[in-house]
């Protein structure tokens, strides 16, 4: 115990810097996070802070719960997935 275990309780220096939430600044790009209600990988919980901490800085960002999906897989490659990638880069790429 006392972090030990190779978690983040064993470096939390290390584990501040691979935080996506302490670089976000007020010139950070928007984003779309997408996840999985399956992904055994990574706790659907971890975008939702990020979300979470994108929206309290003004960030333009939009999170997806893409039903059934785990952390890789077919559910990626549906229409209604791509449809949501595609609208999201057209909304901040093209004029």
């Amino acid at each position: 115990f006392g972090g030990q275990d190779g978690g983040i309780l064993a470096n939390p220096e290390g584990a501040k810097r691979a935080n996506p939430i302490t670089y976000i600044s007020k010139t950070s790009a928007p984003m779309l996070l997408m996840h999985g209600t399956k992904d055994t990988v990574v706790s659907p919980s971890q975008t939702d802070l990020l979300f979470q901490a994108l929206q309290k800085h003004n960030i333009p960002s939009k999170r997806y719960l893409v039903e059934g999906a785990a952390h890789g897989g077919v559910y990626w490659n549906q229409k209604e997935v791509l449809d949501i990638i595609t609208a999201f880069f057209d909304s901040y790429l093209k004029n």
